[in-house]
């Protein structure tokens, strides 16, 4: 660590991407790396499941995050096409017992930038989808 052999490290007057270091000798070859921070508020979504109570994502340093399915709430890790092997799921065991046979969960496979807007869904109690499952009192969470 150069700042533990007395030498400092800061932001170069150069631009984004140049540091400026000094140190008390030289008598080393220098290596100097940077990485990504992918659990930021803004980018966890493409790494991890962004509902917090589902997952945490983990960072790795010279690697990908690690996204882990929160157990203690109830979650487990499912395949996922979008996200293959990073996306969480409630257990059915944890679903409130007095519902537990109307829960879906209605997920999307892209970042969502700027929101998501569900104007209707309509359900069938049928394969043929022509038998209409009438509901009412629907909640988010």
């Amino acid at each position: 660590d150069i700042e533990e052999e007395g030498g400092t490290i800061s932001r170069s007057t150069f631009g984004a991407g140049y540091w400026d270091v000094t140190v008390p000798r030289v008598n080393a070859d220098f290596i100097g790396v940077e990485d990504q921070y992918e659990c930021s508020a803004e980018t966890v979504g493409s790494f991890c499941d962004p509902n917090p109570a589902a997952a945490e994502c983990v960072e790795q340093v010279g690697a990908a995050p690690v996204c882990r399915c929160r157990s203690e709430n109830g979650y487990i890790q499912v395949p996922s096409e979008a996200i293959p092997g990073r996306q969480c799921a409630l257990k059915p065991d944890h679903y409130h017992e007095a519902v537990k046979d109307s829960y879906f969960r209605l997920t999307h496979t892209d970042r969502l930038d700027y929101g998501w807007g569900i104007g209707e869904i309509k359900m069938y109690s049928d394969l043929a989808c022509t038998e209409p499952v009438e509901y009412s009192g629907a909640t988010c969470g």
